[in-house]
């Protein structure tokens, strides 16, 4: 037996699979606005909410270097954004839907206004105007968080991969040995730190190139997503 052509696959597997292609491409973004989150404004992440709750821990503890105001900023910040993004898809049934692809190009739209904003700043940033840029890009994070997790991917939540990484060994033959979709877990990690790398490698031009790179991933996604889902919704299988 040869492997199916790709017309005899069906089309809703079709889409299910580059569903959690582009959920995939939303890590590889969330890792690129974290590295320039604590790389260029005072060790702030911006996706990664359990990193900004660990570092406000030691923060209040009185570590030095370590700041209080930029992870508390993050965090409501993140929590406003995942909460509109709850707003908005109430009611709404599980899976890819139109307002998923609007609510995407929403989280581009201020990935791309904070680009410009940036771009026509120096290159680093004073503590206000920091916390201002790292607030503005947890609230897009937070939203984005709120969609992926509406759409269903199960071990891409784009924003942490904490529980992916879990998986990946607790069902791994060295474990429990339960069998798992391995593939999708691994690309999951390998997405966030492969996002991270060219988030700091973006720093040696400037900030805005990073916020831009993930302006243009996510509007990316939010097309190609409306394209494959444009005949109807198609719910990712786990």
């Amino acid at each position: 037996m040869g492997t199916r052509p790709a017309a005899d696959v069906p089309a809703s597997a079709r889409a299910a699979t580059t569903t959690v292609g582009l959920m995939l491409v939303l890590t590889f973004s969330t890792g690129v606005a974290d590295a320039i989150g604590y790389l260029a404004l005072d060790k702030v992440f911006t996706g990664n909410m359990t990193g900004n709750v660990v570092i406000l821990g030691m923060g209040v503890a009185g570590e030095d270097g370590l700041p209080v105001a930029g992870p508390l900023v993050a965090l409501a910040a993140f929590m406003v954004g995942a909460a509109v993004g709850g707003r908005a898809q109430r009611g709404v049934p599980v899976g890819w839907r139109t307002r998923t692809t609007v609510l995407l190009v929403v989280v581009a739209a201020v990935f791309a206004g904070t680009a410009g904003y940036a771009a026509a700043r120096p290159t680093s940033y004073g503590h206000t105007e920091g916390l201002v840029v790292a607030g503005v890009i947890a609230t897009a994070m937070g939203l984005q968080a709120a969609v992926a997790r509406h759409v269903g991917v199960k071990d891409v939540t784009t924003v942490v991969v904490t529980s992916t990484i879990t998986g990946l060994a607790a069902d791994s033959r060295l474990g429990s040995g339960a069998g798992q979709p391995w593939v999708r877990r691994a690309c999951a990690v390998v997405a966030i730190g492969a996002g991270a790398l060219v988030g700091a490698l973006t720093l040696r031009v400037h900030p805005a190139v990073g916020i831009a790179t993930s302006a243009a991933l996510t509007v990316g996604v939010a097309a190609v997503g409306w394209w494959v889902h444009r005949d109807g919704p198609t719910v990712p299988r786990r």
